[in-house]
């Protein structure tokens, strides 16, 4: 009797030996699960941070466009019914600088002008 008590006294020490041993490991293991979880999070928030500014930057170069849009539209005169021969450039930036001053009185800086051709309106003519 003595002897099983002693026996059952040892196996209740190594349980308890191996129970604590089993609790160290599983509150390493929460304690690393909880890291990883911080760690999740922490990129998470950085992955919606810079999908936040990448959304902010495009939204700032679409409307930048929108105004060099409107603004190159702004700034183009469309005139018709004028009469060329040629299609030069500097020939078609004089005739219209002259026509503005001449005829509009208005005194201009083309920067660049071209020739629009348009279907019957084209025979003939050399873009």
């Amino acid at each position: 009797m003595r002897e099983s008590k002693q026996l059952l006294k040892e196996w209740n020490t190594q349980l308890k030996e191996e129970l604590k041993t089993i609790r160290g490991e599983l509150k390493q293991a929460r304690d690393q699960i909880q890291e990883q979880n911080q760690e999740i999070s922490d990129k998470h928030e950085e992955c919606k941070r810079a999908k936040e500014e990448s959304g902010k930057r495009v939204g700032e170069v679409e409307s930048q466009l929108d105004r060099m849009g409107r603004e190159k539209r702004r700034n183009k005169v469309v005139m018709m019914g004028f009469e060329m021969e040629t299609g030069e450039q500097k020939q078609i930036i004089e005739k219209v600088t002259k026509f503005l001053e001449e005829k509009a009185k208005i005194e201009s800086k083309v920067k660049s002008a071209y020739k629009i051709c348009r279907g019957s309106l084209c025979s003939g003519i050399r873009k």
